[in-house]
């Protein structure tokens, strides 16, 4: 039986009921804010990984078209043929890399996003600092212990004597 207005259990129930939600909530806030983080993290690789399909679409189409630039650039990194009357002044060592290499870095160049920066909690509380780890089992326990509490202090039959019957 729940106990009524009057009763010296409501205070323990609602402060077991209120415990309860927090040890559900203040994690759940936690949880979510690095989820968040780690969708803003793959937005932005989604983005990198566009740009360097677009990037690799442009170098094919180039290919595709016999872009003489494209080609010698091909031809020395790949066989090491530079055309007639063209000398290195200095061999850099981009020039042997694979274009994979070269598509990649020029797709990725512009971009300057590094990983998300994560969504700063709020956990200078007492409860929050008593929600991570085990203490969270230890919350969960008290908040029951408190709704127990709060039910055995519910109402009682006060009308009625100790050794009577409740019908007359």
């Amino acid at each position: 039986m729940l106990p009524t207005v009057s009763d010296s259990g409501w205070p323990w129930l609602l402060a077991g009921i209120l415990l309860l939600v927090c040890a559900g909530v203040v994690p759940s806030e936690e949880r979510l804010a690095r989820e968040r983080t780690a969708v803003l993290d793959l937005h932005r690789e989604v983005s990198n990984l566009r740009e360097v399909s677009e990037t690799y679409g442009r170098f094919l189409a180039e290919v595709g078209r016999g872009e003489p630039t494209v080609v010698r650039r091909l031809a020395a990194a790949q066989l090491g043929v530079l055309p007639r009357g063209h000398e290195p002044l200095v061999m850099l060592s981009g020039v042997a890399d694979p274009p994979t290499r070269w598509i990649e870095r020029a797709a990725l160049d512009g971009s300057t996003e590094g990983p998300a920066v994560p969504v700063p909690v709020d956990d200078s509380s007492m409860l929050a600092s008593l929600l991570q780890g085990p203490g969270q089992l230890w919350v969960f326990g008290t908040s029951l212990l408190l709704v127990f509490v709060g039910l055995l202090l519910g109402p009682t039959d006060r009308g009625a004597e100790p050794g009577s019957s409740a019908t007359h």
